[in-house]
């Protein structure tokens, strides 16, 4: 509410800040952005709508959407739209993917911070099985540590908190993936 926004601002004011950067992330966490960026843009429209009053109060939005939503807002909020300078496409590579594994096992991992690949927690059955993650979900950091969650999710209800990763694993987390893309809900 409006209210609320002002003594937010007041606030802000108050604590002497130049400027506050609001950052809007996960759009395209919901299937539903795929589905259908133009009902997307309409959602955020509120946002959107705020976006030019708020930044003469040097509250300033950046949005990190994905790219379905280029052409809808071009239609919608081409006004928000920044030179081709100012935007940032990232394209996530097998690679990056795995560097993105990498780091969220080292960080699971606290002082044994040597587990860098899933390797290193499967069985001789399952090494490799990073490929298969990475053929798997779509190229998205976020998707790709949701079905890795998801197989050690499998792997506990199987067999509780010991042993190594096995394949009945990766299939029983790939067949939950493949439902979640499907239908939106696990």
């Amino acid at each position: 509410s409006q209210t609320r926004f002002d003594r937010f601002h007041t606030l802000l004011q108050s604590l002497d800040y130049e400027a506050v950067y609001l950052l809007v992330d996960g759009i395209d966490a919901y299937l539903e952005t795929q589905r259908d960026p133009a009902a997307t843009v309409e959602a955020l429209q509120p946002l959107l709508g705020r976006t030019l009053e708020w930044s003469e109060r040097d509250i300033y939005v950046k949005y990190f959407l994905p790219l379905e939503l280029r052409k809808p807002l071009r239609e919608r909020a081409s006004f928000l739209l920044t030179n081709r300078d100012n935007v940032a496409i990232i394209e996530w590579t097998p690679d990056t993917l795995r560097e993105v594994i990498g780091r969220r096992l080292q960080a699971a991992a606290g002082e044994y911070r040597a587990i860098t690949s899933l390797d290193a927690l499967c069985t001789p059955a399952l090494r490799g099985a990073e490929d298969e993650l990475l053929q798997t979900a779509r190229p998205f950091p976020r998707d790709l540590v949701m079905l890795v969650e998801q197989m050690f999710i499998e792997h506990v209800w199987r067999v509780g908190a010991h042993g190594r990763l096995e394949p009945e694993d990766l299939d029983a987390a790939i067949g939950w993936y493949r439902r979640f893309e499907t239908t939106g809900s696990s």
